[in-house]
This record gives structure tokens, C-alpha cells and sequence, in this order.
């Protein structure tokens, strides 16, 4: 059997090998839709910007199973700040916006054995959990980039590849250079930092009660209408525009009947 090698992410190890990066990923989300995202990395900080402007509402443009695709986004949409002790997110939801902060030290990458070649790097395959989410990443250490997309940072290279397994959102390395001009680095940091930010245990509370009220709501209106509505084991509905999932939000939807 072979061996898998546990590597434990330390607040650390986001430190020496860092410059100044421009990095351009191909992002595709949950329906398909692509765009592009950026991760800026200054030093010992990065910024991690998703650049799609669409709105909230029907995407008429796209279908899938011949459905149209729901979206909850703005112009702004999901930016990452990350420094080495924890990162600041911000998500768009229900024309509203949530920012929230989470610690660096929570990943347990787990080295899986396998390498491959992509983009012409050679890669190895990391696995872990973070937040009620599943994610496997390739990664080559001959780049020295401790920071990478979302917050998924501390493996000891450049990430190539990255796949969140649950909600089936995949982020592919498209180009890479120096970051020579910071002012977008430097807006978008200011933007995060100057929010007043939950803190984690807060966020897990506010999406909570945001979904548990949602569910309720969805039960009492399609009862008016005299249509039933059910929802699947994993509560998708309510997690899919969520990067982190609250540790309880699951079972505390499924207690919500019809």
C-alpha cells in the first residue's frame, strides 16, 4: 500500500520563499460558467480575485439539464486576503455581502503519491478537507509560492490545479509573472481590510440563521401555491453559493419539515 504523507500546515511556513506574483487562473464554477481570477501575491500577503460581474438572478445565457442556472453574485463577486495567520473572504449572497475571517492553520494536506505533468510542470497531488468541503490540488515545489486560490495556502509550491469536489469548482493555472504594479493589490486589500469582518465562529452563525430563515420561508411559500418542495440529504440548495460550510448548517436544515 502506499504511503501517504501527512503534511500539517503550520502559520509558519508562509514565509521566505515569497516575492511578487501575478498569477492568472482559469476559473470554472458549480454551472460550467468560466472566467478568469487572479491571484496577486505581495510578499508575505496575497489577494485572490474571481472576476466575474454577473448579477444576481437567472443566467439566461447558460442552461444545464435544460434548467436555467441560478446565480448569487455582483459586480464585485469573491475576493481572498491572506496574510500568514489567517485570511479575510468575501462573498457575495442574497444582493447582499458577507466578509468574514478564518485562521491558516486549519488545512491537513495529505500527499496522495500521485504525479502527473500539466502546463509542463511536474506536479504531485495533495488531498484535504477544509469546511465542509473537499479538495485536491496539484502542485509543483519547483515553483517556491506558498499562497494560492481561495485560501488554500501553505503547500510548499505553486498550486497548477485545484478541484473543490463537492460543489465541482475547478481552478487551472493559465500564466504566471511579476506582479509590477500593485494598485490593484493595494485596492482590493484596502477594500477587505477596511470592512468590519466576522470572525468565523460569528459567520457560522449569520449563515445559519440566513438559511435555517431561507428554508422556512421557501416551505411557507410554495405552501401557499399548494406545491411541495423537497430538498436532497446534502441541503444543496442552501450551501452551493457557499465557499465555507458551517460545521452544524446541514443538520440544522434537515431539522426544518415541510
Amino acid at each position: 500500500m502506499k504511503k501517504i504523507l501527512l503534511i500539517v500546515l503550520l502559520s509558519n511556513l508562509i514565509c521566505k520563499a515569497q516575492s511578487n506574483f501575478e498569477i492568472s487562473y482559469k476559473f470554472i464554477d458549480k454551472d460550467n460558467h468560466i472566467t478568469n481570477s487572479i491571484l496577486f501575491i505581495n510578499n508575505n500577503e496575497s489577494v485572490y480575485k474571481i472576476y466575474d460581474d454577473r448579477e444576481t438572478g437567472l443566467d439566461e445565457s447558460k442552461t444545464k439539464d435544460n434548467t436555467y442556472v441560478t446565480v448569487q453574485n455582483d459586480k464585485i463577486s469573491k475576493i481572498f486576503y491572506s496574510t500568514s495567520k489567517n485570511t479575510i473572504t468575501r462573498i457575495p449572497l442574497y444582493n447582499s455581502e458577507i466578509v468574514y475571517s478564518d485562521l491558516n492553520n486549519k488545512i491537513k494536506y495529505k500527499l496522495t503519491g500521485k504525479q502527473k505533468v500539466i502546463n509542463k510542470y511536474n506536479c504531485q497531488e495533495a488531498k484535504f478537507d477544509l469546511n465542509g468541503r473537499k479538495y485536491s490540488v496539484w502542485f509543483t515545489s519547483k515553483i517556491e509560492i506558498n499562497y494560492g486560490p481561495y485560501k488554500i495556502n501553505g503547500l510548499p509550491g505553486l498550486i497548477v490545479e485545484l478541484n473543490e469536489e463537492t460543489n465541482k469548482i475547478k481552478i487551472s493555472l493559465v500564466s504566471i509573472k511579476k506582479l509590477t504594479d500593485k494598485t490593484e493589490f493595494n485596492s482590493l486589500k484596502k477594500y477587505l481590510t477596511d470592512k468590519k469582518h466576522l470572525s468565523y465562529p460569528d459567520y457560522e452563525k449569520k449563515i445559519i440563521s440566513i438559511m435555517t430563515t431561507k428554508k422556512k420561508k421557501s416551505y411557507a411559500e410554495m405552501a401557499e401555491l399548494g406545491v411541495s418542495v423537497k430538498y436532497d440529504e446534502s441541503q444543496g440548495a442552501f450551501t452551493k453559493f457557499l465557499i465555507d460550510i458551517p460545521t452544524n448548517l446541514v443538520s440544522e436544515l434537515k431539522k426544518i419539515k415541510e
